[in-house]
């Protein structure tokens, strides 16, 4: 049978509409390979690659490219747990994801001097595939296996109930009887405050200014693809903050944050319940994003989770990238 060729350019910025109209509807895709978040990323270039096979579009990859004495690295954006090529649907049941793979990375990735992506964890072909490329068991290259939490989608009226713990579901429903409310919010110059402040009680700085912040959080709520969230007591305290968006099949937890001078109200567990009752309502699936740390993770699955796992990729290219990390002036 003739097999079409397989071929890369880049996008023009003014065709980044059909890149993100493309990514939204594949399994594989979701709003952080979107021009749309990708853009707005401080530092970093924003470049996009289509695929092609014959002259229909099957794939591509967006890459944020970062400039650092002398190097080319392509770094993971910031907020960004899913990053990389993403195929269409039709194509990943063709038999031809190792070629693509291999002519995405030589022709988008080996330039750069060093570079990272991490898969979602539906993209299981892909992960699979990429995994088992010669390209992997060389030096300088590594797999990791991340975690994440899913909460399925279901009735929102059942929602609290399906919280394993009692604990859990006392304390969320001993809060709302005590007036701590959780509402959506345009006021992000609180919730960053709020999560600036959850960051700082962890000995971390938040990954963005509160400018930088704000614009992109007003850009995702322009499009439609996020929330911000305010829990306040009765006395309207802001006590708890929780930013969430969302794609075509799953709603994600971005950013959460707590005064913890008001901890005893819960207004965290307050905000998530309602972060998850808006995702439930809306049909998605609800990702917490995981962590590594096992008290964190407890306290993500005591709201009835699926535990998942996704992959990060990570190279080193050059010898000039291997000697910089080497001396310390480079962490990547």
């Amino acid at each position: 049978m003739f097999k079409r060729e397989l071929t890369i350019r880049e996008a023009d910025p003014t065709e980044w509409k059909e890149w993100d109209a493309f990514v939204f509807q594949q399994r594989d895709g979701t709003i952080f390979h979107s021009s749309i978040w990708l853009s707005e990323q401080p530092g970093l270039q924003l470049r996009i690659f289509f695929m092609y096979e014959g002259d229909q579009l099957v794939g591509g990859v967006p890459i944020c490219v970062k400039q650092k004495m002398g190097i080319r690295i392509l770094p993971q954006p910031l907020l960004t747990p899913y990053f990389g090529p993403v195929f269409s649907d039709e194509f990943l049941l063709k038999g031809r994801l190792s070629e693509a793979l291999e002519l995405i990375l030589a022709q988008v990735y080996e330039p750069f001097d060093a570079f990272c992506f991490s898969l979602p964890p539906q993209a299981v072909q892909l992960r699979k595939i990429l995994v088992d490329l010669p390209f992997y068991r060389e030096n300088h290259r590594s797999v990791q296996n991340r975690r994440t939490n899913l909460k399925q989608q279901m009735p929102a009226s059942e929602l609290i109930s399906s919280y394993p713990k009692m604990s859990r579901r006392n304390e969320i429903r001993r809060a709302m009887r005590k007036g701590t409310e959780a509402r959506e919010s345009e006021d992000f110059e609180t919730i960053y405050r709020l999560s600036e402040l959850s960051f700082q009680s962890t000995g971390r700085s938040h990954p963005l200014t509160m400018p930088q912040y704000v614009q992109l959080a007003k850009k995702m709520h322009q499009f439609g693809l996020g929330m911000g969230i305010l829990t306040h007591s009765n006395d309207n305290i802001p006590l708890a903050s929780a930013w969430i968006l969302f794609d075509r099949t799953t709603t994600y937890n971005v950013l959460a944050g707590v005064d913890q001078e008001y901890k005893n109200y819960n207004g965290g567990s307050v905000a998530l319940h309602y972060a998850l009752t808006v995702s439930m309502e809306h049909g998605l699936v609800f990702d917490f994003g995981g962590s590594m740390i096992e008290g964190v993770n407890r306290y993500l699955q005591s709201y009835g989770t699926t535990e998942c796992w996704y992959t990060h990729y990570r190279s080193t290219e050059s010898s000039k990238m291997k000697l910089l990390k080497a001396i310390g002036l480079v962490r990547f």
